[in-house]
């Protein structure tokens, strides 16, 4: 027997778990995205780091109020934007906006103007986890900018 849904609160040993069904049941995702955003603030709060948590309508940080980013957008890919345009208003140096999808990376080059000069996008895990510069992209588009523009 698999089990299907389990309540996430940390302390819970699982043996016969099909993973896939598992993190595919809208319960167990909801669950586990709230337990993943809790420990990581108490673990910022801990380690004295400033950071931004958000899911579903809410959102928290270590260093603001958030009710400015407080959001029903369902998309992930806007917010992670939204928080990143956030986070360069309020005087970020680095940013690292972390997504394994390519909307979001699509996104952040198309915002790279308002974002602060370091901004990384990171994707990939282990081996193959990469960290691009999208200043370096700008850079590399204005070197290709003069022979654009006199294409015979």
């Amino acid at each position: 027997m698999f089990l299907d849904h389990v309540t996430v609160n940390g302390y819970m040993t699982v043996l016969l778990i099909n993973m896939k069904r598992l993190l595919s049941h809208p319960n167990t995702k909801m669950e586990l995205t709230v337990y993943l955003a809790q420990k990581s603030m108490e673990y910022a709060v801990q380690n004295r780091r400033r950071f931004v948590v958000s899911w579903a309508c809410q959102c928290e940080a270590t260093h603001q109020r958030t009710e400015h980013l407080q959001s029903n957008q369902v998309e992930a890919d806007t917010k992670l934007i939204l928080h990143a345009l956030d986070a360069t208003a309020n005087g970020a140096s680095t940013l690292e906006i972390h997504s394994p999808d390519t909307n979001v990376f699509v996104l952040s080059l198309r915002c790279h103007t308002d974002l602060c000069r370091n901004t990384y996008f990171a994707t990939g895990t282990g081996q193959r986890r990469q960290r691009i510069s999208l200043f370096s992209i700008l850079l590399v588009q204005l070197k290709q900018l003069p022979s654009l523009l006199f294409m015979p």
